[in-house]
């Protein structure tokens, strides 16, 4: 059973930790347990507590540092109990919504130099949090929710359709994956970036709902 931690509720003020939300997470996974069902826990969904959005959340280089403490005490809090965790829930997913479309918090609209830079944040983030995880729990299995999306030519005929499908499909299902796999981010002509640690997944997780023709 795959199921999220709400950031808000365990760190409700900067460096302040709910033992109240505490409890009633280990609470959901004892009862999983006791159920005979394996937890897979997902670090972040989406959402940040209101303090870190005021500092400018993921556009803020310091959020990874914030998010690394965050998963540090999730981790000793459940790491006895929990072995496969999920990082993020569909990063590219956020970073489209919330700067390029502005359909989600921080509502912006073709921001595409933010938009970046919160990929380069929240990957290295990823990547720290494997470490934290792993040095933690060495059986751990970690890695992120991937929305995978089946991408297809208009016309198969256009060139254009084609090329802008190839676009489409790397920057939505390959570059996050890719760039842990590999230990290099990169979009040609605009971000190279060699992370720390290398190889940072132990498998891949999909989300998979629609096609869409591009």
């Amino acid at each position: 059973h795959r199921f999220s931690l709400e950031w808000s509720r365990i760190e409700p003020e900067d460096g302040r930790w709910s033992e109240e939300a505490l409890r009633h997470y280990r609470e959901v996974l004892e009862g999983l347990r006791a159920r005979g069902m394996e937890p897979i826990v997902t670090i972040h969904h989406y959402t940040i507590p209101k303090w870190l959005a005021d500092r400018g959340g993921w556009e803020n280089g310091e959020t990874e540092r914030r998010f690394v403490r965050y998963v540090q005490r999730v981790v000793d809090a459940y790491g006895d109990i929990v072995r496969w965790w999920i990082t993020f829930n569909e990063p590219v997913v956020q970073v489209f919504k919330g700067w390029l479309i502005g359909q989600w918090p921080p509502g912006r609209t073709g921001d595409y130099p933010r938009a970046l830079q919160v990929i380069r944040h929240m990957t290295r983030a990823h990547v720290l949090a494997y470490h934290e995880i792993h040095g933690r729990c060495p059986g751990a299995r970690v890695s992120v929710a991937q929305h995978c999306l089946a991408l297809t030519p208009h016309n198969p005929r256009n060139p254009f359709d084609w090329i802008s499908t190839r676009g489409r499909d790397y920057l939505f299902n390959e570059l996050f994956l890719d760039a842990l796999q590999t230990g290099r981010l990169s979009i040609p002509g605009q971000l190279f970036e060699r992370l720390p640690f290398g190889r940072t997944l132990d498998f891949v997780g999909i989300n998979y709902y629609t096609r869409d023709f591009v």
